[in-house]
């Protein structure tokens, strides 16, 4: 993922001090014996594996989220046939709970796809069961996307994109683009906003993380390079912002080495936002494996915890009914369970 800088000023301030002791956080490495372990997402009473797979292997693994870890089942493949995955396919962070059993999608970047997986069904008949595909448009290259409605798409372009300043409402039924939103930031900078694919330098981008919380109803940004985290509403207007200081980047060349990852994954859950945190800058995070926090918010924005991991974590999950937190080290080289039961 290409990093770049930018500038905003926000008005919505907060009255709320930070927790005056960051707490400790001591977790329990999982999947040791796992070495193709890509990602990891709690769906409801499952972990749901994204694995780096291969012709010969499967991309998703299921296992209960008990004591042992209980494997269920394995399913997916890269290739072309039907029901077969292209290899660059992802999770997005959506999975649904009802009636009718557990579902995820995911998303197909190249081949511009989305696809429902009805996990129960992929589990009860040991072969994948997709329940809903859907094309987007061609210039819908999204980094990440949610159903909010039943066809209404909500997401974020890519780093890629010209549009990637603006939230995309996407209407799969009619193929329309219902409407474009740019964030509400005041970006400082003496050049076009345009992006050159060159190999020279280019403008001030927006890159951010978006998650949609599990009783649908509200959006979460959290920005990447700048320390500034968005509640939106389902019409992309942002509802309530962390504040963030007046910052006036006018050369990206003079102040990429000075960039900060500071929200490198970002959870949305029903009680409170999971913010995963660094602060340092991108090639002290990337290449020294520096350990990051987790800051947690509530649906105020008053934030209530922070917490120190001992690892350089790059993806977090959350399951707030059992109290337990999964991270990805930004090296993949291993997967570490937290529990949260004295915090939350």
């Amino acid at each position: 993922m290409c990093f770049v800088i930018i500038g905003c000023k926000n008005s919505s301030k907060s009255n709320n001090p930070l927790p005056s002791k960051e707490k400790l956080l001591i977790g329990e490495i999982i999947f040791e014996n796992k070495y193709n372990v890509q990602n990891v997402y709690f769906c409801d009473d499952y972990i749901v594996v994204k694995n780096i797979a291969n012709k010969e292997s499967s991309v998703f693994s299921v296992y209960k989220n008990d004591v042992a870890l209980t494997h269920i089942s394995d399913f997916g493949r890269i290739g072309n046939g039907p029901n077969e995955f292209e290899s660059e396919v992802y999770c997005t962070t959506q999975f649904d709970v009802n009636k009718e059993g557990k579902f995820f999608w995911v998303y197909e970047m190249n081949k511009n796809k989305v696809s429902q997986i009805d996990l129960t069904e992929t589990i009860r008949k040991k072969s994948i069961v997709v329940k809903k595909s859907v094309k987007l448009k061609p210039e819908l290259s999204l980094k990440e996307m949610f159903y909010v409605e039943e066809n209404k798409i909500i997401g974020n372009p890519d780093n890629l994109s010209l549009s990637m300043d603006q939230l995309v409402i996407f209407n799969d039924k009619t193929g329309i683009v219902e409407k474009r939103l740019p964030f509400a930031f005041n970006v400082n900078n003496e050049r076009s906003n345009d992006i050159n694919f060159t190999q020279q330098n280019f403008n001030t981008l927006f890159v951010n993380n978006l998650r949609f919380n599990g009783k649908r109803n509200k959006l979460v940004s959290g920005m990447v390079t700048l320390d500034r985290i968005d509640i939106l509403n389902l019409n992309g207007t942002i509802n309530k912002s962390t504040e963030t200081e007046n910052i006036d980047f006018t050369s990206l060349q003079e102040n990429i080495k000075n960039t900060r990852i500071y929200c490198s994954d970002l959870y949305a859950g029903d009680a409170y936002i999971y913010v995963l945190f660094s602060g340092e800058k991108m090639n002290k995070y990337f290449e020294e494996s520096t350990p990051t926090k987790v800051k947690i918010y509530d649906w105020n924005l008053n934030l209530k915890h922070v917490l120190k991991t001992e690892e350089s974590l790059n993806f977090i999950t959350i399951n707030e009914k059992t109290k337990t937190l999964i991270g990805t080290s930004s090296t993949q080289e291993k997967i570490v369970k937290y529990n949260l039961e004295n915090i939350l």
